[in-house]
């Protein structure tokens, strides 16, 4: 299993701890933070370095992650709804928080999901 090192807590406060990968719903840039904020079923995380970055570096570990805009990376694997007129990706059919996506990457995740698409509600 491939982790991710990240904090409980923006400051590092908590300490370091190991986040499995295939947990990662999306990461976001907040700029405000100046960190990687790691999101997952069961919480939020933090780490650093740019997102462009995470995102190369875990599709060339063998995970699936699109850009969905500047600021959001998202797990293909873990999308189970999507939003077309509000641009949004779930992982959860029955959540109302999701991620964000421009237009374009929109767009893209629809191409990057291929065949699995006819697996995501579209609502």
């Amino acid at each position: 299993m491939i982790t991710l090192s990240v904090t409980k807590d923006v400051n590092g406060q908590s300490g370091v701890v190991s986040l499995p990968i295939d947990e990662i719903l999306y990461m976001q840039h907040s700029s405000g933070l100046r960190k990687v904020v790691v999101y997952t079923e069961d919480g939020t995380y933090y780490t650093t370095g740019p997102l462009s970055y995470w995102c190369t570096a875990l599709n060339n570990s063998g995970f699936e992650f699109s850009v969905g805009d500047r600021t959001a990376a998202i797990n293909v694997r873990k999308i189970v709804r999507m939003n077309d007129f509000f641009k949004t990706a779930y992982f959860n059919l029955n959540s109302k928080n999701g991620c964000m996506l421009s237009k374009i990457g929109y767009e893209d995740l629809k191409k990057q999901l291929g065949s699995a698409i006819e697996n995501i509600v579209f609502n």
